[in-house]
């Protein structure tokens, strides 16, 4: 599982251009001698068919975040803006690759300290960070253009006890788990099932939707990430090594719950549970609201500073 992670997660697929990782998925969902089918929007599907025509779908959003050129300011420096959530303290000094007509070597700078004026403590705003590529300008502007893509350095670093770390596991270890499975799912089970790996979650969970309105699920399971312990972290009981956690709320189906939990206890794997009072910004929301309703469960894997994971 190891090797599904580490090829899934250094491979480029930000929301909306998600189809280098779509292609590796399609690879391993043959593999494991799945029917594979695809929709117009890029969710894509590995189906077992089963002994009865009930379905259970297995979820997992394949998309990561990643900026996205917004503006040329000159001399080399190209301005940006997000795709998806990010915390823009991380930013200066950042390594980057912009995608143009061909892929360029960038870094996230800023005002050297020494220079700033007013309060040094405070974070840069986004609007005060550039791309610095180092090219001249009518060679930039011939190579990149408004809305081209720009991705973190992908790497993946192997960790003591068995622990890696690494870029875009939020969330391609979920996609990861779906490959796994399906590799391991050799006989036909009593009902059909099908993995769904899944575009769009980061910018407004849009996938989910898709899919489950097409394959029309009788069950769900949406795997993702969630938060593992941190030195200082107070609002998390979760932990790196704990189990999956098993997420507790009013969009989860109690009886799919508990029946998980049931089959956790009864095959000694460890679990953590996560309650979720409102539907998190996951998936799982969107699937249980598809059509006439889908009774669906939230399984997430614990990662720190989402980064970090067993």
């Amino acid at each position: 599982m190891k090797k599904i992670l580490q090829d899934l997660s250094q491979t480029f697929g930000p929301s909306g251009k998600e189809e280098e990782v779509l292609n590796k998925v399609r690879g391993y969902f043959k593999r494991a001698g799945l029917e594979v089918k695809t929709d117009k929007l890029g969710d894509i599907w590995g189906i077992r068919r089963g002994k009865s025509n009930k379905i259970l779908m297995i979820e997992a959003h394949m998309d990561e975040i990643a900026l996205m050129v917004s503006g040329f300011e000159g001399r080399g420096f190209l301005r940006f803006t997000n795709i998806g959530g990010f915390d823009h303290k991380i930013f200066p000094g950042l390594e980057v690759m912009v995608h143009g007509k061909k892929k360029l070597h960038g870094i996230i700078t800023s005002i050297p300290p020494h220079l700033q004026t007013g309060d040094s403590k405070v974070a840069w705003k986004k609007d005060e960070l550039l791309v610095d590529t180092g090219l001249a300008d009518e060679i930039i502007r011939a190579q990149v253009c408004i809305g081209d893509y720009i991705s973190l350095p992908k790497n993946f670093i192997e960790l003591k006890n068995s622990r890696v770390a690494g870029t875009s596991f939020d969330n391609r270890i979920g996609v990861t788990l779906l490959c796994d499975i399906a590799q391991r799912l050799k006989k036909q089970p009593e009902f059909t099932v099908v993995f769904a790996s899944t575009f769009g979650e980061e910018v407004g969970l849009r996938g989910g939707i898709v899919s489950s309105y097409n394959i029309s699920p009788d069950l769900g399971i949406c795997f993702d990430g969630s938060f593992g312990d941190f030195p200082g972290q107070k609002d998390t009981s979760t932990k790196l090594g704990g189990g999956p956690i098993i997420s507790i709320g009013p969009a989860y189906h109690p009886i799919l719950v508990e029946v998980l939990k049931a089959t956790a206890k009864k095959s000694k794997i460890k679990i953590q549970e996560e309650i979720e009072p409102r539907p998190g910004g996951t998936h799982a929301g969107m699937i249980q609201l598809s059509k006439t309703g889908v009774g669906v469960a939230g399984i997430s894997v614990p990662l720190r500073s989402m980064h970090t994971c067993v």
